[in-house]
């Protein structure tokens, strides 16, 4: 619930500007309830609580984008899905491999990739 809020909260405008403050927004969530979050990333189910986390991350950059790019439908649409899905991966995977590197030296090379692939497909996000 409360990252569901968190993500509601977010002024995507702003994040593409600077994507950073997504991830220091969620790393502050994980820092706060570590335990909690560890165990929900750990969690393979279909249909659990990360899934609609994606979802939902995936649906607010799809109307952003489009809301920006409405004549590039589909880079938009393979941006969003990439993008969210590796995002959730990426912490996944750096829950289940005992943290081996910081949580902001994991969340600076996500954003770093994220910013590659919007320069990768062209796709404009400021004005």
């Amino acid at each position: 619930h409360l990252l569901g809020n968190s993500i509601d909260k977010v002024d995507f405008k702003r994040l593409f500007q600077n994507p950073e403050i997504l991830f220091k927004k969620i790393n502050g969530l994980i820092e706060e309830d570590f335990d909690t979050y560890a165990a929900l990333f750990k969690i393979e189910e279909p249909g659990n609580l990360l899934q609609k986390i994606e979802f939902m991350i995936k649906e607010k950059m799809i109307a952003f984008f489009l809301d920006k790019n409405p004549e590039d439908t589909a880079n938009i649409m393979l941006f969003c899905e990439y993008t969210s899905a590796g995002m959730m991966s990426a912490y996944r995977y750096w829950f289940n491999s005992s943290q081996k590197i910081p949580l902001e030296e994991l969340s600076l090379k996500v954003c770093l990739m994220l910013e590659a692939s919007m320069k990768a497909l062209s796709i404009k996000w400021t004005e």
